[in-house]
């Protein structure tokens, strides 16, 4: 059913991407994909675009598969970038590796780096800090690792703050039976939250002390940019990460985050501890964060940069002459 179900979503887009192109001359495909696994109905859908000569771009938001899984020799070898006329990576680590990849087969993909993004205008929820004071992690289904991470720092933190509270949003459902590691005392120090709606996640957001972004030292991490953090900055509330990825190019140590010296639970912790012993400092740093993420991950900023790219794309496949580089913009290649 789910096999019929995407050669259904590949039908409908198959006709609208016709249909565009039929009432403008020309279009530019923007295919969304997460890349961690290959699909069949994605290879037909490209497949019958670059038919039509409609140029396909795809968005690289997480680690492709060749990448989760090297030493497997059919997934080696089927390419994500299979048809594709150009990326557009969230990571500096993934638009090196399409550089890298398309490059050593001869034919480099033009591809633009675009981070996170954030409504600059969005307001700040006002609301007083929970009492006692809570840490927060939202996590997605899929990465329950994070919540043993973060249980592991706050054993930690519990050493100087038993009071402090963390709170858990979203999941697969199942981390509620997740408990604290050596310590089955402390379940009444964490709250499942649960899926909750953005109202409410905001109001969360604007009540905890410190809001926490966990990655790891390794390829699925390094390839990332959770859009959460741009979520977190936004809040004006002080946000924890780890010295991974792309978000400490951006984020300041203890000026617009607080960044942990490793990856180690124990460093996370530090910064939490920090948090909690330096309320005045965390809260500038938040706020700090805020005006940030308002400056480096504005929609108002990338959409512009973005949309030239895309032009440049269509514009390359009617034969127009494209520039193969955009020095005025460090963060497109080819």
């Amino acid at each position: 059913m789910r096999a019929l179900g995407r050669l259904i979503g590949t039908a409908g887009a198959l006709r609208l991407l016709l249909a565009l192109s039929a009432a403008r001359g020309r279009s530019c495909a923007y295919v969304y994909t997460s890349s961690v696994t290959p699909l069949l109905s994605s290879y037909v859908l490209i497949a019958l675009l670059r038919m039509l000569a409609i140029p396909v771009v795809l968005e690289m938001n997480e680690a492709p598969w060749p990448l989760r899984n090297p030493t497997n020799p059919l997934w080696t070898r089927l390419s994500p970038l299979f048809g594709v006329s150009g990326v557009v990576a969230i990571s500096t680590y993934l638009q090196d590796w399409v550089h890298e990849v398309s490059s050593m087969r001869g034919n480099p993909l033009p591809t633009i780096r675009v981070p996170i993004l954030v409504v600059e205008d969005a307001p700040i929820r006002e609301m007083a800090l929970a009492d006692p004071p809570q840490v927060l992690l939202a996590v997605g289904a899929g990465y329950e690792s994070s919540v043993e991470y973060v249980m592991d720092a706050m054993t930690h933190v519990w050493q100087r703050h038993p009071e402090c509270r963390l709170v858990i949003t979203g999941g697969s459902g199942q981390v509620g039976t997740t408990s604290p590691p050596g310590d089955a005392d402390r379940r009444d120090n964490i709250r499942f939250a649960g899926v909750l709606s953005w109202d409410a996640l905001v109001s969360e957001y604007a009540q905890s002390a410190a809001l926490l972004a966990p990655l790891f030292e390794d390829t699925i991490s390094r390839a990332r940019f959770p859009t959460k953090i741009g979520e977190y900055l936004m809040s004006g509330r002080p946000v924890v990460i780890s010295p991974v990825g792309d978000a400490p190019l951006y984020l300041e140590p203890a000026v617009s985050a607080f960044v942990a010296a490793s990856t180690s639970a124990a460093d996370f912790a530090k910064c939490i501890v920090e948090i909690l012993e330096n309320p005045a400092m965390a809260n500038a740093v938040g706020l700090r964060g805020r005006e940030t993420a308002r400056a480096e991950f504005s929609c108002r900023r990338h959409g512009p940069r973005l949309a030239a790219f895309l032009r440049a794309l269509v514009d390359q496949s009617v034969g127009a002459h494209v520039p193969t580089n955009d020095a005025s913009s460090p963060d497109v290649i080819g």
